[in-house]
């Protein structure tokens, strides 16, 4: 062999051994390019090892991010490439995700998801206003909805109506609540920009928050916030691209608005079982004189996730659900209580967020409330009732559990004096009635808010009949801490 070869080898396996070496093996490492936390290694030996001892290496190599930044640089300078984008006018970049140019030219279009999408709005509505709680539906624009002038004239829009057309369409029949937040930046478009020209394509300014999260206060007849006296404006310089290494150096107006909701600590988020569980969280405003305002649920997704100080001061509580866990909204309502419901989503995000099988079955997984079945006669027969689990702990018939605890998961059986399951279960504890989790084969699964359990009081189970015609006689467990 010669010594030229040997030569490239012995390089070549030192550039590896380095990037090996250089690389970064740390747990739950989030990446700024991707936006994404890097892959894990495998835990599991599975069919799918060999794909994911791949994309660890891929993740992980030394001088990964180096290596994107020249990469991507070099091909937006020289070629105009952008990965995941492209150009339009005036140096203004889009997103080319089907989502996104699916959306722009109108070839989503989907009258039978629209009509389950509103129905599913209907139901969910419907559920809130038994409740007495208010429901808002917020639609958010992508880029290329608000500003089509700045699209390249090489991309074509069909003559035909698109997905956010028609789900606007079914809502306003149905006349259920809503900002379309599109048709409000029509009118402001002119004031300043509501999407940043490159600094973050996917999502709306500080401005264009503002200017939405403003149109669904005035819906909600709360006090909207002032951009002169609620917000300190700042003039900065992003450097570069938000989700990606490339260099923009792009003047930004930023504002911000006064701190005046903080986070609470959560202890067994766990329990809730979310999908996103580091997207929730409730939040309490600081200030001791608004306790009295108004309770919050907030459905959203990155549009309003983290930006809550937004939505000013009218609110006592927020508690930020995000979307992906909408099929939990009916606990969460249950849980927390809440004054009013807002249901925020894209356009670009429907059936990612919420696929066509969810929202048509929806009906099969909501779970009536109490108030259905409260009038039926309390007969003087004993169901079975069977406490076997706190807190994932398994116990002995008893309600018994850390004072320590943010949420409480209850589970066990009730059951009709036959041994059969019966309609439904519910729990009490106080004045507050509970729905569970799940209620199969006679098995339940509660979650219940730690603060409203007390030792030495008492929970209530209460069972319906499986023909809807009598309440079992209530059966009592004793709260006790460990």
């Amino acid at each position: 062999m010669r010594r030229h070869q040997l030569a490239y080898i012995a390089a070549l396996s030192a550039i590896v051994i380095v990037c090996m070496l250089s690389g970064n093996y740390k747990k739950d490492v989030a990446s700024s390019i991707d936006n994404r936390y890097l892959t894990k290694f495998p835990q599991e030996i599975s069919e799918d090892l060999t794909k994911q001892l791949s994309d660890y290496v891929q993740d992980r190599i030394g001088f990964r991010d180096q290596m994107i930044w020249l990469y991507t640089n070099f091909n937006n300078k020289v070629f105009r490439s952008y990965p995941n984008g492209i150009y339009g006018t005036d140096e203004n970049l889009f997103g080319t995700g089907d989502d996104v140019m699916g959306s722009y030219q109108h070839l989503d279009g989907d009258a039978e998801y629209a009509e389950y999408f509103a129905e599913f709005l209907d139901k969910l509505r419907s559920y809130c206003m038994a409740k007495g709680i208010e429901f808002v539906y917020m639609l958010n624009p992508n880029k290329a909805t608000t500003y089509p002038e700045w699209m390249p004239a090489s991309v074509g829009v069909y003559d035909a109506e698109n997905l956010t057309e028609q789900i606007k369409d079914k809502v306003d029949e149905r006349g259920i609540r809503h900002v379309f937040v599109d048709e409000i930046f029509r009118e402001k478009k002119g004031e300043d920009l509501l999407f940043y020209k490159r600094y973050d394509v996917a999502h709306w300014s500080d401005y264009g928050r503002i200017i939405g999260v403003n149109a669904v206060l005035e819906e909600l007849s709360e006090e909207p916030l002032s951009v002169e006296k609620d917000y300190m404006r700042k003039e900065t310089v992003a450097v570069k691209q938000l989700v990606s290494a490339i260099t923009i150096n792009d003047a930004l107006i930023g504002y911000t608005p006064k701190s005046i909701y903080l986070k609470q600590e959560t202890d067994s988020i766990d329990a809730l079982q979310l999908v996103n569980p580091d997207s929730f969280g409730v939040y309490k405003n600081k200030h001791v004189e608004s306790a009295q305002k108004k309770k919050l649920l907030l459905l959203c997704d990155s549009y309003l996730l983290g930006y809550f100080d937004y939505l000013g001061d009218n609110f006592s509580e927020i508690i930020c659900v995000h979307a992906y866990d909408v099929p939990k909204l009916q606990m969460m309502i249950h849980l927390f209580e809440p004054d009013l419901v807002l249901f925020e989503n894209v356009e670009r995000a429907m059936d990612a967020f919420y696929p066509k099988e969810l929202i048509r079955n929806y009906d099969h997984s909501v779970i009536p409330a109490y108030e259905k079945f409260c009038h039926l006669p309390e007969q003087q027969k004993e169901g079975i009732f069977e406490i076997t689990r706190i807190n994932e702990t398994e116990v002995q018939n008893e309600c018994s559990g850390s004072s320590d605890a943010g949420f409480w998961t209850i589970e066990g059986i009730a059951l009709q004096e036959d041994y059969t399951a019966g309609t439904m279960v519910y729990m009490k504890s106080g004045e507050k009635i509970y729905i569970p989790i799940y209620y199969n084969n006679g098995a339940f699964k509660f979650v219940a808010d730690g603060n409203t359990l007390h030792s030495n009081e008492t929970i209530e189970f209460l069972l319906v009949d499986a023909m809807q015609a009598m309440r079992y006689q209530s059966r009592c467990f004793e709260v006790v801490y460990k």
